[in-house]
């Protein structure tokens, strides 16, 4: 879960001044969006994997 000290944008300031807490909704999009990230980059890493361990092995 998101922590609620998670900052925002009000709608009359584009550059973030006078920022607000997001709602609950807000939270649940990011903290869905931070997951799809996350495990974007695992997926990367572990397809990756493989090939890096072999060039470590060629360096020794």
């Amino acid at each position: 879960m998101v922590n609620a000290a998670v900052w925002g944008p009000t709608q009359s300031s584009p550059r973030g001044e006078g920022a607000r807490p997001l709602d609950h909704a807000a939270k649940r999009r990011l903290a869905a969006e931070l997951r799809r990230l996350v495990n974007a980059a695992k997926k990367a890493i572990l397809r990756d994997l493989p090939q890096l361990a072999a060039v470590e092995i060629d360096r020794r």
